[in-house]
């Protein structure tokens, strides 16, 4: 009887750095994937409260419930002129549509108010919003000027888009 000799196997096994590198690389997509998604994931269920600036020393005359036609609508009075209630809402990422009856620019680029009628007049518009993923909005805020202790009033619509 002859006996064969035993053929060698010939492994092929992958190097232990190989497979660390491997398994480190498999971790750091992971925690790239997970942040991309994690933002808008979070917004989605966990909206966070829309942001609209609102200028300091003004009084909330109206909050109204479930308005018709927005997500939410409040009205606020101020003592401050309503030019400067525009002005207000432009400095602070606002883009304003005004009336040039009511304000004109001073030297120093300041809007005020150009004449003070005692009736309600439309002084300007101003829109804002975030494009924020899964949490965009957009507020808008109509600026009346009128006469008496609390001279501009003005009406804040909120829009939500979810």
């Amino acid at each position: 009887m002859t006996v064969e000799p035993q053929s060698q196997k010939s492994e092929s096994r992958i190097p232990l750095w190989v497979a660390w590198a491997g398994m480190l690389l498999a971790l750091v997509l992971a925690v790239i994937i997970m942040l991309t998604i994690l933002q808008p994931l979070t917004n989605l269920i966990f909206p966070a409260d829309p942001e609209i600036p609102l200028p300091n020393n003004i009084e909330l005359v109206e909050e109204v419930e479930n308005p018709p036609t927005s997500t939410g609508e409040w009205l606020y009075r101020s003592q401050m002129d309503a030019c400067r209630v525009v002005q207000f809402y432009l400095e602070n990422g606002g883009s304003c549509n005004i009336s040039t009856a009511s304000c004109e620019l001073n030297e120093d680029s300041d809007l005020v108010i150009q004449q003070n009628n005692l009736q309600l007049s439309s002084v300007g518009t101003c829109r804002g919003g975030s494009d924020a993923i899964a949490n965009s909005y957009t507020w808008e805020v109509l600026i009346s000027s009128q006469g008496g202790e609390y001279p501009t009033i003005f009406r804040i619509y909120l829009y939500t888009e979810r």
